[in-house]
C-alpha cells in the first residue's frame, strides 16, 4: 500500500500542484521507550477538554513515564479567539458585496450587541465594516494561524492506480 499527497501552496497561483510521489506504508519498527522524548498538552487554544479525557491522558503520561519514557507538558501557541474572529471576518467578507449598505451598517452596529465577548460574531461585524484594504489586513493576520503549505487533500492509492 502506498500513499500519495497532494498539495497546493498559498504563495503560488491556484492551479498549481504539488505531487509527492508514493510512499510505502510499512509498520513503524519498535522502539524502547526510554529513547522517547514526548510533549503533550491538554490545552489547546483554551479549548476544554473533558473530564474523561484530562483523567486518561494523565493516565497514559504517567504510564509512559513508569516505562522511561521523558513526558513534558507544554502549551500550544494557538490563539483560538484569533482563528475564530478571523474565520468570521473572512467567511463574512465574500457575501459583503451583495449586501445592502444600510443592512452592513446594522449587522455591525446590532452583531456586538447581540454577541458580546464572541470571537466569530466579532469577525462578522468586523466584515461587515471593511473594505478591501481590511480584507487584505486580514488576510495577513490569519498567515500566522495556518501553515504556508495547506494539505488540500491526501489520497491513499495503490501505485497501480498512478
Amino acid at each position: 500500500m502506498t500513499s500519495s499527497w497532494y498539495f497546493q501552496s498559498s504563495r503560488v497561483p491556484t492551479d498549481t500542484t504539488f505531487w509527492c510521489p508514493p510512499v510505502p506504508l510499512t509498520p513503524a519498527s519498535a522502539k524502547p521507550l526510554e529513547n522517547l522524548r514526548l510533549a503533550w498538552t491538554s490545552d489547546v487554544g483554551g479549548l476544554a477538554v473533558t473530564a474523561d479525557t484530562s483523567r486518561l491522558l494523565a493516565s497514559l503520561i504517567a504510564c509512559l513515564a513508569e516505562r522511561g519514557c521523558e513526558t513534558e507538558e507544554r502549551a500550544l501557541p494557538f490563539d483560538l479567539d484569533a482563528a475564530w474572529r478571523i474565520g468570521g471576518a473572512l467567511t463574512t467578507a465574500m457575501a459583503v458585496p451583495v449586501v445592502p449598505a444600510p443592512l452592513r451598517w446594522l449587522g455591525a452596529t446590532l452583531y456586538p450587541l447581540m454577541f458580546p465577548n464572541q470571537p466569530f460574531h466579532a469577525g462578522i461585524a468586523k466584515a461587515l465594516r471593511m473594505g478591501i484594504s481590511g480584507y487584505m489586513k486580514t488576510l495577513t493576520e490569519r498567515e500566522p494561524l495556518s501553515p504556508r503549505w495547506r494539505l488540500c487533500s491526501i489520497t491513499a492509492m495503490h501505485s497501480s492506480a498512478l
